[in-house]
């Protein structure tokens, strides 16, 4: 049976001279994995415009692909460009933010099933970052903050309070420190709350010292880890510290 689906481009590796194995995420169904021959797009799409949507980070795409069984790689006979990203390709930390964003999601999105929901907030968020007018400062933090909403596993904030501390594991604040429980410091506990209502429009709008970012930063990955189950060191991070510190 075939299928088309929009997707977002996570991961590609050159399989052969002329085709390639690429891991993206689908409206439909979620995290699929399928190999493209460079040679099969339609007379829009020469093989090497194919190709560039294949190897370059987060391509917003249209694929038809054939359903086999339960076959894990599917074969795709097309893929077309569903949105030309102008502002990424030009600015250097746009560029190096969908990298970060790329890895983060190939790392962490590994769900068979499709969940809409999440793959518009993804696609929302590709836009903005493509948006000249969206500032960068803090975007990592506000996308990985929105991420973790759109995924179900957002902090409960109902019961923080000035001093509390965000429990990790449980995914709340606690007035206290309790034995065995991983817990944020204040001021992270603190950034954390702030940012649950900050969009990537009035991103600027709270201002976090550079060494409490990175820690932030390193935190929300951590919850990501303590959730989803672990994933390899993300190599694009140290990139992000120094550009957006």
């Amino acid at each position: 049976m075939n299928e088309r689906s929009e997707a977002i481009i996570l991961h590609a590796l050159r399989h052969s001279d002329t085709s390639t194995i690429v891991h993206a995420y689908t409206r439909q169904r979620g995290h699929i994995t399928f190999v493209i021959n460079g040679g099969t797009s339609s007379r829009r799409s020469s093989r090497s415009s194919v190709r560039r949507l294949m190897t370059r980070p987060l391509s917003l795409v249209e694929v038809d692909y054939a359903l086999s069984g339960k076959r894990e790689l599917l074969h795709a006979s097309d893929v077309r460009s569903l949105h030309s990203f102008e502002t990424i390709d030009s600015s250097p930390e746009r560029s190096a933010m969908a990298l970060f964003l790329s890895e983060l999601l190939y790392r962490t999105l590994r769900f068979p099933n499709g969940d809409e929901p999440l793959f518009d907030y993804l696609r929302s968020a590709l836009l903005a970052l493509d948006d000249p007018k969206t500032a960068m400062g803090n975007f990592h933090l506000v996308f990985l903050m929105r991420y973790i909403a759109a995924l179900g596993l957002s902090p409960h904030t109902d019961s923080y309070s000035s001093g509390a501390l965000f429990d990790m594991e449980e995914g709340s604040y606690v007035a206290a420190r309790t034995p065995y429980a991983t817990l944020l410091p204040t001021d992270e506990s603190a950034a954390l709350y702030a940012l649950r209502s900050i969009t990537f429009e009035d991103s600027t709008s709270v201002r976090f010292p550079s060494e409490l970012k990175q820690r932030l930063i390193r935190s929300l990955i951590e919850y990501l880890r303590i959730h989803l189950g672990n994933f390899p060191p993300l190599q694009s991070l140290d990139v992000i510290y120094t550009l957006f510190a």
